[in-house]
């Protein structure tokens, strides 16, 4: 029997899951699941497992073993300097102000210093998306080629269910998102660098602007709420261009700060 290809089995694989995830949604049931407080969403876990099937241990074995203590200070400064950059605009101008919201200290506070347990949490299924990303890159040299098939593990989400209305902004979002996601990964070699600068990104998107989305809540700060305020209030017509914002000081930073990959 002739062995498939590299690219039918990667399709394959995206029909396979989004296939599952889809069902769930019509259904009825999340698409992510937790074990033991570690979250794992079922558009990277099971494209995994059929990678992991197919290549082994090899790619996680050299991922983990790779660490650069030396990059920290370039790593902080891409985390921080976005976060600056916005909210010190956003009161420049007037748009922002602080607010008391509900659950502010059990959700709110607490997750400022559970960040460290939300991180490890949050590892694995970052380790299983990364690892995809690494054979990608392997088989191609391509960026736009990654962030297709990237694109490609939450279409999904998009498939509009009885009264679900397809929101643009949504879609823009997780464009911009996946986006950053690839010129992160294409920028920065280390996993562990790789891994904080996109949780940080994420999860300080949500603690200080809130978030309806159930999913995106329970998965990056706490598994029992459904959605937050956030720690300051903003115009709702701004909120979509917040985080494309602050991707795009993120990647301009990769650029200069790291003019040579590591």
């Amino acid at each position: 029997m002739k062995k498939i290809s590299f690219w039918s089995f990667i399709l394959i694989t995206i029909i396979i899951s989004q296939g599952i995830c889809f069902l769930l949604k019509v259904l009825g049931y999340n698409s992510y699941f937790f074990l033991l407080g570690f979250r794992f969403h079922l558009s990277i876990v099971i494209p995994f497992v059929f990678l992991l099937w197919r290549t082994g241990f090899f790619h996680i074995k050299n991922t983990l073993l790779t660490v650069e203590y030396k990059k920290i200070v370039p790593v902080l400064l891409i985390m921080i300097v976005p976060l600056l950059f916005i909210t010190g605009s956003l009161f420049v101008f007037e748009k922002v102000k602080i607010i008391e919201p509900d659950y502010f200290y059990e959700l709110g506070l607490s997750s400022i210093i559970d960040f460290p347990v939300y991180f490890i949490w949050n590892l694995p299924q970052i380790l299983f998306l990364y690892s995809f990303l690494m054979l990608l890159k392997e088989k191609n040299r391509y960026f736009l080629l990654s962030t297709f098939f990237l694109l490609s593990l939450f279409l999904f989400e998009f498939i509009p269910l009885g009264k679900d209305q397809f929101e643009i902004f949504d879609i823009i979002d997780y464009i911009v998102i996946l986006f950053f996601v690839t010129v992160l990964f294409y920028r920065v070699e280390n996993f562990y660098s790789f891994a904080l600068i996109l949780f940080f990104t994420l999860w300080c998107s949500i603690l200080l602007y809130g978030s309806s989305s159930e999913q995106l809540v329970q998965l990056l700060l706490a598994r029992n709420y459904d959605k937050w305020e956030g720690f300051f209030k903003i115009d709702k017509l701004l909120l979509p261009y917040i985080f494309m914002t602050e991707v795009l000081v993120t990647t301009i930073l990769l650029f200069f700060i790291t003019p040579k990959k590591y």
